[in-house]
């Protein structure tokens, strides 16, 4: 599994692009073309091609010239990984505690410590919480996309999966970190709220045109996306009456929904310009 980057990094940001409009023109950009777009991102050239080369070597993409150009094209594992954040990025994610749990205990032998830090990573990549060393949990939800994600990493093997039924607040509050969650939500509305009522109010200025709606489009949902990750839907009714994720999510949808067709027109628009 490639290892998520952080957001508003270019290796975010290819991996945010992807996910949004590389599978949808052929899976192959130019490299060229993609240094254009992440511009208008904020990120310099060299950037872009320091990250591509990590890409690559992680396996999310292969380097593949057409027509002359040189590109990249999205790999069999790049697209496994894109199709994983698919099913959980656009929805919030909100169980009931009537749902259950599913819980992941796993043992590796001392002597494959590796498999052990890659097992440990995949949960937590997918939202589970950690209950002890070798156990893990989330919203039973989840169960069916966390086995199949296991064992496409072949560590299927080492993990005996339950279920239960009765969790409390104070067992949710200890198994996931909720104060640094809820300081994440905090500072995506406190970017991006504003903006949404900015274009709300039709305020001078607010809409920045097709290439600026092509920009923000790519930022928003690169700094959304780290929450499908992290957050696994927990029951409304263990958590603090100021959580923050449904908020945050009717954010995100305003402002996706604003401005996804006129980025993806001005992608379209300049691919055609550049003879790709």
């Amino acid at each position: 599994m490639t290892a998520p980057d952080e957001a508003a990094t270019p290796g975010s940001l290819i991996v945010t692009f992807a996910g949004l409009h590389l599978r949808e023109i052929g899976s192959w950009v130019p490299v060229s073309d993609l240094i254009t777009l992440l511009g208008l991102a904020g990120q310099s050239p060299t950037a872009v091609r320091q990250a591509l080369v990590r890409l690559k070597s992680r396996g999310f993409l292969a380097s593949q010239k057409r027509n002359h150009r040189a590109g990249y094209v999205l790999t069999d594992a790049g697209l496994a990984d894109l199709a994983i954040g698919d099913a959980r990025i656009f929805r919030h994610g909100e169980a009931t505690e009537a749902d259950g749990w599913v819980l992941a205990v796993f043992s590796v032998p001392e002597h494959q410590r590796a498999q052990r830090h890659r097992l440990r990573s995949t949960l937590s990549w997918l939202g589970f919480g950690a209950v002890s060393p070798g156990v893990r949990i989330a919203p039973a939800a989840l169960a069916d996309r966390a086995a199949a994600l296991i064992e496409r990493e072949g560590l299927g093997g080492y993990v005996s999966w339950f279920t239960g039924h009765t969790v409390g607040p104070a067992q949710v509050a200890a198994w996931w970190d909720l104060d640094a969650l809820r300081g994440l939500y905090r500072q995506f509305l406190d970017r991006w709220e504003p903006v949404a009522q900015a274009l709300a109010a039709g305020r001078r200025n607010a809409d920045r045109g097709d290439a600026g709606c092509f920009a923000d489009h790519l930022a928003l949902v690169d700094d959304w996306r780290q929450f499908p990750r992290i957050d696994p839907g927990l029951p409304a009714a263990l958590l603090s009456p100021d959580w923050q994720g449904r908020r945050s999510f009717e954010v995100f949808t305003e402002l996706r929904d604003r401005w996804s067709e006129p980025g993806r027109q001005f992608l379209f628009a300049m691919l055609d310009e550049s003879g790709r």
